[in-house]
């Protein structure tokens, strides 16, 4: 008795003779290629259309969108070569912030390691959805 399945590219009826070939995905080694080659491109992340430069300022205008809806008074640094990216007044304290760009792994969550000693909070805002984190939390 024959047995038929679809195969996961085209849809079409493969033929099922023996027991062991009940594992057959594609009706053909064309098919394969074709669908993992569809599943690649679905699964990759979009390269970013801008340097790492524009990443970082990106990053930066987030970061201060954030701290302003919480009600902070937000300073952005005018030269890339200062001692931090922002600025922000918080009970008339001034608490210098250091933002850069992370990325979420099944560990937690990464980014790069530079020197962090003049800041007093890292805002890391992931690639993945901009969400941010503060390092310490200064929030709770």
């Amino acid at each position: 008795m024959w047995k038929y399945i679809l195969c996961k590219n085209c849809g079409e009826n493969i033929k099922i003779r023996h027991q062991s070939d009940e594992r057959k995905e594609f009706c053909n080694s064309r098919c394969k290629s074709l669908f993992h080659r569809k599943q690649k491109v679905k699964t990759m992340p979009p390269k970013p259309s801008h340097s790492n430069v524009t990443t970082g300022a990106i990053s930066e205008l987030i970061v201060s969108a954030d701290l302003l809806k919480r009600g902070l008074s937000v300073f952005r640094a005018l030269s890339p070569s200062c001692t931090c990216d922002l600025i922000v007044l918080q009970r008339d304290q001034a608490i210098k912030i250091e933002v850069t760009t992370g990325t979420l792994t099944k560990h937690g969550f990464n980014y790069p390691p530079k020197d962090r000693s003049k800041s007093d909070v890292v805002a890391v805002v992931m690639k993945s959805d901009g969400s941010i984190r503060y390092l310490p939390d200064f929030f709770s």
